[in-house]
């Protein structure tokens, strides 16, 4: 699978840029594989390489791993906290509850008054 926000074709690319020029040792051929029914690419290693090291530099040299930061701030109990994904979803959801509860009550209510 390719990381959010990177192109199979920039990611191909890169890798054949490193084994031309030599910044990445050890790589026989690389490939795009891909067809219909997925992506695929190959990576053919030289004899006595270690896919672990081609592996790490790949990973330090090319796009296939990627990180994404974010500020989690939440509102909790009308204070702002910054929190963890877990609790940030947690209180999302219980949010949405909420919501979904205080709109079925309104709803109930006019439908109530205009029964009267």
């Amino acid at each position: 699978e390719v990381p959010y926000q990177a192109s199979k074709a920039e990611l191909v690319g890169k890798i054949a840029e490193l084994v031309e020029s030599k910044a990445l040792e050890g790589v026989a051929d690389v490939r795009d594989e891909s067809d219909r029914t997925g992506l695929r690419v190959v990576i053919e290693l030289k004899p006595g390489t270690s896919p672990d090291v081609v592996c790490a530099h790949l990973y330090r040299a090319t796009r296939l791993e990627s990180r994404h930061s974010g500020n989690m701030v939440a509102l909790v109990g009308g204070a702002p906290r910054q929190l963890g994904l877990k609790q940030l979803l947690q209180h999302w959801v219980d949010f949405r509850c909420e919501v979904v509860e205080r709109r079925a009550q309104h709803q109930l209510s006019k439908a109530e008054a205009r029964q009267h």
